[in-house]
């Protein structure tokens, strides 16, 4: 059952995942009414990736993109100021799917 809920990014990352060095990106942790939820955007940047060059530079620019467009909706200029923004986070069984910005409430 997918659901939607409003809430706030309680911390940020943007860096490697702890126990999983070869993904790279930025790390959210929401927190809502009911609870909370991790998401993430990351690429695999290990050396035992078996993309070509073409896919690893289309991959992290597209990555870059994402994380640019987020902060661009923030208003920040550091993700680290993306602490406490409003989201509505999009939840599939309550699994974390996707989230906005609530740019209405900025």
């Amino acid at each position: 059952m997918i659901r939607k809920v409003l809430g706030k990014i309680e911390s940020v990352r943007f860096g490697f995942i702890p126990d999983r060095e070869f993904l790279f990106g930025l790390s959210l942790t929401f927190s809502f009414e009911s609870g909370g939820v991790q998401g993430n955007d990351t690429i695999n940047i290990g050396k035992e990736c078996k993309w070509t060059i073409t896919e690893r530079q289309r991959a992290i620019a597209e990555m870059f993109d994402r994380v640019a467009e987020v902060m661009r909706a923030a208003k920040v200029l550091d993700v680290a100021d993306l602490k406490g923004k409003p989201v509505e986070v999009t939840l599939d069984d309550d699994w974390y799917k996707e989230f906005r910005i609530l740019t209405e409430v900025l």
